[in-house]
């Protein structure tokens, strides 16, 4: 199992890839900093819906899809700040940013505003499969305005890499040559773009990252082992496309 805290901003999340970070530095106490905390004190549509009812919601992007089991949270933490707090909420779930499903209610407990606060550990996602998440507050613990939260902490099991990712139709991504021993092109049929493209090798391991805003890209493979390799691409209208490809010695 491997754990990933996050800190927040409004809508907009930063995670620290590790096996076992601590976001607030400590692994036994908890902040009661203001500044420490994510705040919300502005309603907006949540991104998984194409309502206009506005909420407090929290975005997340881990980059890959995950098997995902138990959420720990450490609600809004503050001394005399602690009805920020949120109270009924909503986790939604989705592999590719556009289909979203509920992972289900919740209500979490009002923080004691305490250096000792343990947090909570009470949404299990029973190993849903997802690389977005949105967690959206219905009600908070007695504040009109602002709802917030102090951390989270999302319990993983092994990247669910583009293996296991669905492969649209080959005619949409070209790969060539493939085999090959030393440059590899990549391009998107119909004017798409490519925003992003990941390779990541036989065993799951991330090899390559890149931004492009582009329809071909050519890279040079020659320093990769030689091996089976899947490339991943994420289109501007967030779809994916996964493809195989072998990389030969020289």
């Amino acid at each position: 199992m491997i754990n990933f805290k996050i800190i927040f901003s409004l809508s907009i999340t930063i995670l620290f890839f590790n096996q076992l970070i601590f976001s607030q530095c400590e692994s036994d106490e908890h902040s009661t900093n203001v500044n420490d905390s994510w705040l919300s004190c502005q309603t907006t549509a949540i991104p998984n819906s194409s309502g206009t009812t506005a909420y407090h919601w929290l975005y997340y992007d881990l980059g890959y899809n995950y098997s995902l089991s138990t959420v720990k949270v450490w609600n809004y933490n503050v001394e005399n700040e602690t009805a920020n707090g949120i109270k009924d909420g909503e986790i939604f779930y989705s592999e590719d940013g556009q289909n979203w499903m509920s992972g289900g209610t919740f209500q979490i407990p009002e923080a004691n505003g305490q250096a000792d606060y343990a947090g909570w550990e009470g949404i299990d996602l029973n190993g849903i499969v997802a690389r977005f998440i949105t967690i959206t507050a219905y009600s908070n613990w007695g504040n009109d305005n602002c709802t917030g939260l102090s951390e989270i902490r999302f319990n993983i099991g092994e990247q669910i890499t583009s293996i296991r990712e669905r492969e649209l139709p080959n005619a949409e991504l070209l790969v060539f040559p493939n085999p090959t021993s030393q440059v590899l092109s990549v391009s998107l049929k119909n004017n798409q773009q490519i925003e992003e493209l990941i390779i990541v090798n036989s065993a799951g391991h991330e090899v390559f990252r890149r931004q492009n805003q582009t329809d071909k890209f050519t890279m040079d493979v020659a320093a990769f082992p030689a091996g089976m390799y899947y490339l991943k691409v994420w289109t501007k209208h967030q779809i994916y496309l996964v493809k195989k490809f072998v990389k030969t010695d020289l």
